[in-house]
């Protein structure tokens, strides 16, 4: 990620601070310039756009903790994540294209999007569009160079903004031990550490140390579930009593992974991408054809995990967004719990702890399996429906229109919930 600035006179502008920081920015990811744009009165396209950099130095100081550790909701984001995660939310008349970062795993995942064509839009639209990887640490650095550049450029100014600005930023920067890690896991939550309302001294003692307790992983698995604030002391402990190697009665899942090597991540692939190529592999593995069902339990035989799920009635009292714990069981074979539930919803937990098991993603630590839009989670939810119902299979009993009782008809037949064969035909294009 890299910022290019040029800072420009602003005619016109009468706000004293939004004057002395207008600039001309352009920003990259990559080899790609986010902020190329057309515009319109010319015809033509350039690399950057003007505006105020203090409006993006306060966008960035009021969402710092959740672009680096908040990740993307499976579902379509609220209108309060993309305040925190799209620079577009920092446009306040200017023009700032659609970039939105945040924590996926171990990587920050940065995506941008062109504009839609629209009838009186803005004078420039913006015509990029994709999606990349970048390290966090790389990450950190340019936004804290960013604001740091910004405060620099309006040193001298008595004004309330610059001031309010300047407190902020030194709150942030000058953040050190469990008031850090607090931060940092309310961000992952999607919580403020700096609201009251919103992070209570009860949930910051979780937060800082109950969580601390379980394996790195699972606590980052838990966070990222989005699960209810009032419910994450109950979940560590459900999860804890399952998980911890101090626990009592002794854990039942563990890191590890089988010797099976079919689930090495490849480079560049999405992680929709990374759950088919996977599932395709086990399915060739397996000696089972894409134009059926999966048989499951032939497929748990064939790898000798038979008993590999469990169903445990103690975690019904989990956060719904968390649905399995996945890794090994001390004696060494694979081991996924999950609150008690019907067959088609076991199917699909048990093809997406396969998942988990076969990627190499149990390998520090158990893990799991929730809501969250992370790599693992939404890796193992596509591997999940493409190996259960896959897609040519599906394509080739729907080659007309598709109606309500057709859907229940293939998913009977698929042993999956009707969600997962609307969400696979839509997904691969074979209905509008």
């Amino acid at each position: 990620m890299t910022f290019r600035i040029e800072w420009e006179a602003a005619p016109g502008v009468s706000h004293p601070v939004l004057a002395r920081t207008w600039e001309r920015i352009e920003i990259a990811i990559g080899e790609t310039c986010v902020t190329t744009v057309l515009d319109r009165q010319t015809g033509g396209t350039r690399a950057g756009v003007y505006g105020s950099a203090f409006v993006v130095a306060e966008w960035i100081v009021r969402s710092f903790w959740f672009l680096l550790w908040e990740s993307a909701p499976s579902a379509a984001p609220a209108p309060a994540w993309l305040r925190r995660h799209s620079l577009a939310a920092a446009r306040e008349g200017t023009s700032l294209p659609r970039l939105r970062c945040f924590r996926d795993e171990e990587k920050i995942a940065a995506a941008w999007a062109r504009d839609e064509q629209e009838r009186g839009a803005r004078p420039v639209t913006f015509i990029e569009s994709g999606n990349a990887e970048l390290e966090p640490a790389a990450v950190q650095a340019k936004l804290v160079d960013f604001v740091d550049l910004v405060l620099e450029r309006v040193r001298g100014l008595d004004h309330p903004d610059v001031v309010g600005l300047r407190e902020d930023w030194k709150a942030i920067t000058s953040t050190t031990g469990d008031e850090l890690l607090l931060c940092k896991r309310a961000a992952r939550m999607g919580l403020d550490a700096y609201e009251p309302a919103e992070v209570s001294d009860e949930l910051a003692s979780l937060l800082t140390e109950a969580v601390g307790r379980l394996p790195a992983a699972t606590g980052d698995d838990l966070l990222d579930a989005a699960i209810a604030p009032e419910k994450l002391g109950s979940s560590i402990a459900t999860v804890a009593g399952a998980v911890r190697a101090d626990a009592e009665p002794a854990p039942k899942v563990t890191k590890g992974v089988p010797k099976h090597d079919l689930g090495q991540r490849r480079n560049g692939l999405l992680p929709y991408e990374q759950g088919y190529a996977l599932a395709d592999a086990l399915r060739r593995q397996l000696n089972q054809s894409p134009d059926g069902p999966f048989d499951m339990p032939r497929a748990l035989a064939s790898l000798h995990w038979s008993d590999v799920h469990q169903p445990q009635e103690a975690w019904a009292q989990l956060d719904p967004n968390v649905k399995a714990a996945v890794g090994m069981s001390p004696r060494g074979a694979p081991c996924l719990l999950s609150r008690p539930g019907r067959v088609t919803v076991d199917r699909f937990l048990v093809a997406r702890g396969l998942y988990a098991l076969l990627s190499g993603a149990t390998a520090a630590a158990p893990r799991l399996l929730t809501n969250a839009g992370t790599r693992l989670q939404s890796a193992s939810r596509a591997f999940a429906a493409e190996l259960l119902a896959p897609a040519v299979a599906l394509r080739a009993r729907v080659p007309g229109r598709l109606d309500e009782e057709r859907v229940d008809e293939l998913a009977q037949e698929f042993g999956v919930s009707p969600m997962v064969i609307q969400y696979q035909l839509e997904n691969q294009g074979a209905v509008t």
